[in-house]
């Protein structure tokens, strides 16, 4: 019994001795390999390497291979070239808020197969490469709130398939694109035989971009430009004959000046994804403090929005524009609203096609010419009586000083 406890003891204390002589020497190896002024502790599944408030100018060179957490939060970093982080493939927490971090580049995580938690927080970002996130599988939380973002599409996320939390809050972002939509090509319709099943009128708002949002908001795989004012939307399309592009080359009622289709030619495109349907995971994302501008491009986020509770949005994000709806919850919002802060006809109860093309954009050009060359010649006839008037008082003053001078 003694011999038993005794071996107990001296197992226990030999354990106890390798266990601080391996601590001693991972804390000495640490020591002699963390970069100055970082300071290196150990930590559950490798280093942990402390590097905030130093003022530093950029990313130290040398961080050990075996960093597990990062902190370069509080320093003067402006820049994160491609490859900085490659050989920390055990990283799994980077934060680097509060620098002065600007643009970021393509492939700036390169190489952080583990990495699961991100934070760009309070930082100068303005844009991010579509590109720039496109190697970090591991990704579970990414923070880029309080920063700069004027513009971001769902293809900024791409490859993120694992991020369940997203933090947007408190940037400039008045739009997020769904994507990139595809153009397909330019093809010929026929009022007998609509090609599309839905028709929309947009007379002073239609764009690609917006038509796009329009049919990708009702669930539409296709949109389809047509006599510069109608959207067209649909499933399926090419009933008829695809012709040359010239033909789809008629101006936009919102401004553009070509893309829009012709009389019975539609510009027919691919909506693409849904937003952010590349992010399978994704359970919470704030997006309050951003000046959100609710028109008819906002299909997607509104559509988003609506399908979130509370607690995943974190916060309720509200309209800065149009002035109709400005301050007005995106949760309130509905597609007919957006729909309407374009000037838009809503599609029909029964989504039914319109009975012919509408009025081609070139008579309105016509009626407006002929009411210029009116006013025109108005303005110069005018101006003729004037002109005469003043030549018969100037003939009538100079015969009565000629009659004064003779008498």
């Amino acid at each position: 019994m003694a011999g038993s406890t005794s071996w107990r003891f001296y197992t226990r204390r030999l354990l106890w001795t390798v266990g601080v002589i391996l601590w001693l020497t991972l804390s000495q190896t640490a020591a002699q390999r963390c970069p100055s002024p970082c300071q290196c502790s150990p930590a559950a599944e490798g280093l942990k390497v402390d590097c905030k408030n130093n003022e530093l100018p950029s990313v130290p060179r040398n961080i050990p291979d075996t960093t597990a957490v990062l902190l370069l939060m509080r320093n003067g970093i402006s820049r994160i070239p491609a490859g900085t982080f490659s050989s920390l493939v055990r990283l799994q927490k980077l934060s680097l808020k509060y620098n002065q971090l600007s643009f970021l580049v393509a492939d700036a995580f390169v190489g952080l197969n583990s990495l699961q938690d991100l934070d760009l927080s309070n930082n100068r970002i303005t844009a991010i490469d579509v590109r720039t996130f496109r190697n970090v599988p591991a990704l579970r939380k990414l923070n880029l709130s309080r920063n700069r973002i004027w513009h971001m599409t769902s293809q900024t996320f791409t490859g993120l398939t694992s991020l369940q939390t997203l933090l947007l809050a408190n940037n400039q972002l008045a739009t997020i694109g769904r994507g990139s939509p595809q153009y397909i090509g330019c093809f010929e319709d026929t009022t007998e035989d609509r090609d599309f099943p839905v028709s929309l009128t947009h007379r002073y708002s239609l764009s690609p971009a917006s038509c796009v949002e329009t049919c990708a908001a009702m669930g539409y795989s296709y949109a389809g430009l047509q006599d510069s004012i109608m959207c067209l939307c649909g499933h399926s399309f090419g009933k008829h004959t695809k012709v040359d592009e010239s033909e789809c080359g008629g101006g936009c009622s919102g401004g553009l000046p070509s893309g829009c289709g012709g009389i019975l030619r539609s510009a027919v495109w691919a909506t693409g994804p849904p937003l952010f349907s590349n992010l399978p995971a994704l359970d919470s994302i704030t997006l309050h403090g951003n000046p959100w501008f609710c028109d008819c491009l906002q299909h997607g986020l509104v559509s988003f929005v609506n399908n979130r509770s509370s607690e995943q949005l974190g916060g309720s994000p509200t309209c800065a524009g149009p002035q109709t709806v400005q301050g007005t919850p995106l949760v309130n919002l509905t597609i007919a609203d957006l729909q309407q802060q374009c000037a838009t006809i809503p599609p029909p109860t029964n989504a039914t096609p319109t009975a012919g093309p509408a009025t081609p954009p070139c008579a309105h050009s016509q009626q407006d010419t002929r009411y210029l060359r009116v006013m025109v010649a108005a303005i110069v006839g005018c101006f003729l009586i004037i002109m005469n008037l003043v030549l018969i008082l100037m003939c009538i003053f100079l015969s009565r000083q000629r009659s004064v001078f003779i008498l």
